[in-house]
């Protein structure tokens, strides 16, 4: 009897005691959400790296597209495989082509280097886009901060139906941080720092000079606008002009294997110096190093920035 009074005494005082601390404390949460959240916000989460990550030394950029390890795998293994029956039929070198294959591993890198790049293109046409929505909530009246935040109701609008809105996210980033209490100057450096582009750089420059120095906000963004329009373009033109030159490398890159290829399997017995010998296989590897080395200065020529 005494030990059940001792019970119910106790767990009426754990009740209350608690009741007590959620009035008056408040519930805290979990212990670092706000320092986590903080992170989340300014791109900075520490979030656990797989292996294959720190080997190939993925920065911040590449970070937010990493792949998990099966993805990983799907995209580099097969290449291996490619490299390893390609180095083995025109080498006959079976330790050789094993060797080589293992370059494949790096593959998926390449392939984040090209998913950052259609990113930053992506962002840099739909950051005209929201120019003009600054520049309307800004001709409205609103202030700058007001504006930023009114953009992303309109970027949602306007990219709604598409798969890919990375000014969108940026912009609701921007909101976020404007929430949590960032001043406007902070929030565009931040924006500015995380995307690397050079409209982007111009756009935040500008605004940061006329608030600190005076001027008009609204025309500075049109005339950003129509600097962007401008330049996108030129890069369309240069892209139109320059296609064929591109498809020119790569069929003049792909021939010389195309016909040592054909050579191989057509006539064996013309090809076997090449082969059998030290100095054919040679003569062969340094042939495949002028060929990558000619494709890529190839696409570098043809690479022309605005």
């Amino acid at each position: 009897m005494i030990l059940m009074i001792s019970l119910l005494s106790g767990g009426l005082f754990y009740i209350i005691y608690s009741l007590l601390v959620n009035v008056w404390i408040g519930n805290q949460g979990e212990k670092g959400h706000l320092k986590k959240y903080y992170a989340y916000i300014k791109g900075e989460e520490n979030r656990k790296h797989s292996l294959l990550e720190r080997i190939l030394k993925i920065d911040h950029d590449q970070r937010q597209y990493a792949f998990d390890t099966k993805k990983y795998l799907s995209y580099a293994v097969p290449i291996s495989l490619g490299i390893f029956l390609f180095v083995v039929f025109f080498f006959r070198s079976w330790s050789f082509a094993l060797v080589i294959s293992l370059t494949g591993i790096f593959y998926p890198r390449f392939i984040l280097k090209g998913l950052i790049e259609k990113r930053r293109k992506l962002l840099n046409y739909q950051l005209k886009e929201a120019m003009f929505s600054l520049s309307s909530s800004l001709r409205a009246g609103a202030s700058l901060q007001k504006a930023i935040e009114r953009s992303v109701s309109d970027l949602q609008r306007i990219y709604q139906n598409d798969k890919e809105a990375p000014i969108l996210i940026e912009f609701r980033r921007m909101a976020e941080e404007l929430k949590m209490g960032y001043s406007v100057e902070e929030t565009l450096i931040s924006f500015r720092d995380r995307v690397q582009i050079e409209d982007v750089d111009d756009f935040v420059n500008a605004t940061l000079i006329a608030k600190t120095r005076g001027g008009n906000l609204t025309e500075i963004l049109n005339n950003i606008s129509k600097m962007i329009s401008e330049k996108i373009e030129i890069k369309n033109e240069i892209e139109v002009m320059t296609s064929g030159k591109r498809m020119e490398a790569s069929i003049l890159s792909l021939m010389p294997i195309g016909i040592v290829g054909s050579l191989t399997l057509l006539s064996p017995e013309y090809m076997e110096p090449m082969y059998s010998t030290l100095i054919g296989k040679l003569l062969m590897f340094i042939g495949f190093i002028l060929i990558a080395i000619n494709y890529y200065v190839s696409k570098k020529i043809v690479d022309i920035e605005v």
